[in-house]
């Protein structure tokens, strides 16, 4: 992100950019300039899932997946309005160690609760709301 402002410019990625529950890391008199968003592989799957109560409301729990089995890469991240997004740092963890074309089979629950724990979500429902959500996201990617 390329953010700007009367006294100059300065980039920022992404994961910086939100810092908590609806703030930004914008400073007085800063606008967004420009976001740089990599073009996806053709052969990249995305799917996203949001939990919440009732439709329009925020959603307690949202999970974003980009995955691309033939180059063995993902990127998830998991958020809600209680704190910060989370990037999942070793995604493959969660695959049992690969991404292939059978990733949504390999996905384990109970390596994401773990890895959410050790982020910070201590409530035990907290995290099985938001693994939910995640397998649901992985589970619906698509083209």
């Amino acid at each position: 992100m390329r953010l700007t402002s009367s006294t100059g410019t300065r980039l920022l990625d992404v994961e910086s950019f939100v810092v908590s529950a609806l703030e930004s890391a914008l400073r007085p008199g800063e606008i967004i300039e420009t976001i740089h968003v990599p073009a996806r592989p053709a052969s990249a799957q995305w799917g996203y899932f949001k939990s919440c109560r009732k439709t329009g409301e925020y959603a307690h729990a949202i999970a974003a997946v980009v995955i691309d089995p033939p180059a063995a890469t993902a990127r998830l991240v998991i958020g809600a309005i209680e704190a910060a997004p989370i990037v999942i740092k070793n995604p493959l963890e969660l695959f049992g160690g690969r991404i292939t074309g059978d990733y949504k089979e390999r996905f384990d629950p109970q390596v994401a609760d773990t890895m959410l724990a050790k982020a910070g979500i201590a409530d035990a429902a907290q995290r099985h709301i938001h693994v939910n959500v995640l397998k649901r996201a992985i589970r619906g990617a698509a083209a």
